[in-house]
């Protein structure tokens, strides 16, 4: 999924390389002194982000298991009235693995990777997750009437460095909510049980995808409409079932995709535009697949347009994409048919100082509710 080299290999790689050299040209201590400086510099502004994610990588399993479990809850107390009691009711709707490997308690998932998993027995309300880096536990409470679930991280170091999953289900309010804590110092550790008291105050949902039932966590996002238009079919002359779409990446600040090796059908006319909503089909695919803060969904009223959900605050959220021109000129040279993607209109929307279409963020800070797990 990621390709980041801790800055330890890069330390390691860097004495390496030191080592030999000195033997043919000679280092000052000098030499040395500032290089293992400039090193332990990056090392300390890349850590943090490489921990990061790391312990984004290890959530998704907590994740995971917490929303199954809700969702079972909410499938007991339609079929039976009556919230489960452990995990042998639960266990009718969703199925789950437990790490029993000794003294996995401290020391988490060192010893469950050698350890044989088993299923989750009838009888319990807690157990570890098959990695052994989480500690799951489940109750029910009276008053007010609530299904509980939390993940904690678990093994010494992990409990504390770990971010924790929570969630409840209140059926006497019809309300559920699951947080995802971050990595951010005063977030991590072992939390409490949570109750659903309320429905949680988030602006109006949107979303057709993301909505309230998602099963998945909730948050307050900008929502980012980007309209899929055509800025060029060729179809040389012969009769075409299909057609290859052209390489973009879609990018917002630092944050970019590649869409890439998507092939649409098409009926050997101009006026067939079915290779636009294929497209922004392939786009949500991969934003919804990639790690980080935003989520996609095909625009419920235009499906050849996408909306993006991203973060609030004053980060700058324009839209840019880009052709992969080397690969236009590919096709073209070659004769072969191909279609080119735009990003709005060309006359509204491309920069040619970018040499890219930008849609401009016109959300004027207003926000959404979108249940999309972020």
């Amino acid at each position: 999924m990621h390709n980041a080299r801790h800055p330890c290999e890069s330390f390691l790689t860097l004495i390496k390389f030191i080592s030999s050299q000195k033997e043919e040209n000679g280092f000052t201590v000098i030499e040395l002194i500032v290089v293992l400086m400039i090193f332990g510099i990056l090392s300390v502004i890349t850590a943090p982000q490489f921990s990061s994610v790391t312990n984004k990588a290890k959530q998704k399993e907590a994740s995971v298991i917490v929303s199954s479990i809700i969702k079972s809850a909410k499938a007991h107390q339609a079929e039976w009235g009556s919230l489960p009691l452990n995990m042998g009711e639960i266990s009718q709707y969703a199925k789950f693995q437990k790490c029993i490997a000794t003294d996995v308690e401290n020391q988490g998932a060192n010893v469950c990777k050698e350890s044989i998993s088993v299923e989750v027995f009838n009888n319990e309300d807690q157990f570890f997750s098959q990695s052994g880096n989480y500690h799951i536990e489940i109750q029910t409470s009276s008053n007010p009437l609530n299904f509980q679930v939390k993940a904690n991280p678990n093994g010494r170091i992990y409990a504390k460095e770990g971010s924790a999953v929570v969630g409840c289900y209140n059926p006497e309010l019809n309300v559920s909510q699951i947080i995802e804590y971050t990595s951010k110092f005063e977030d991590k550790g072992i939390k409490q049980h949570i109750l659903c008291e309320s429905e949680p105050q988030l602006p109006l949902n949107e979303s057709v995808a993301f909505g309230p039932d998602s099963g998945l966590s909730c948050r307050e996002a900008k929502s980012l409409p980007a309209g899929i238009s055509s800025e060029y079919v060729y179809l040389s002359g012969r009769s075409r079932l299909s057609v290859p779409i052209v390489p973009v990446d879609i990018s917002i600040g630092n944050k970019s995709w590649r869409i890439e090796d998507v092939t649409s059908p098409i009926d050997n006319t101009y006026s067939d535009k079915r290779w636009l909503e294929t497209f922004a089909e392939a786009a949500v695919s991969v934003i919804n697949d990639s790690d980080g803060d935003y989520s996609a969904e095909i625009d419920p009223n235009n499906s050849q347009s996408i909306k993006i959900y991203g973060p609030t605050g004053n980060i700058q959220n324009d839209i840019e994409m880009k052709i992969d021109i080397s690969e236009r000129s590919r096709l073209s040279r070659g004769a072969y048919p191909y279609a080119v993607p735009s990003l709005g209109s060309f006359n509204d929307n491309w920069d040619n100082n970018k040499q890219a279409y930008v849609m401009p963020d016109e959300s004027d800070g207003e926000t959404t509710g979108v249940c999309d797990g972020r």
